[in-house]
């Protein structure tokens, strides 16, 4: 059976770019894991619900501007003080 959407024909440096992106999404996966479960389930529920209409790369930019905008973890501040 055919696939009903033809795989696009990449160049070598397009192929380079996906493979290594593949590769980014499989660390940051395994990186989502050691991630709160529940926080995770959360997001992802507001994904499931939204990126339709909204495209995943508004959404994606949403969370990041979120992070930008948040100061940071009490961890994240003591492990800078530490480096000081």
């Amino acid at each position: 059976m055919e696939a009903i959407v033809a795989k696009k024909e990449r160049t070598p440096e397009q192929q380079a770019i996906v493979d290594k992106m593949d590769a980014a999404a499989v660390v940051a996966g395994k990186a989502m894991k050691k991630l709160d479960a529940k926080a995770v389930k959360v997001v992802a529920e507001w994904m499931a619900a939204n990126f339709v209409a909204a495209g995943y790369k508004r959404l994606c930019r949403l969370l990041v501007a979120t992070v930008k905008a948040t100061p940071p973890a009490k961890a994240e501040e003591k492990a800078e003080e530490k480096e000081s």
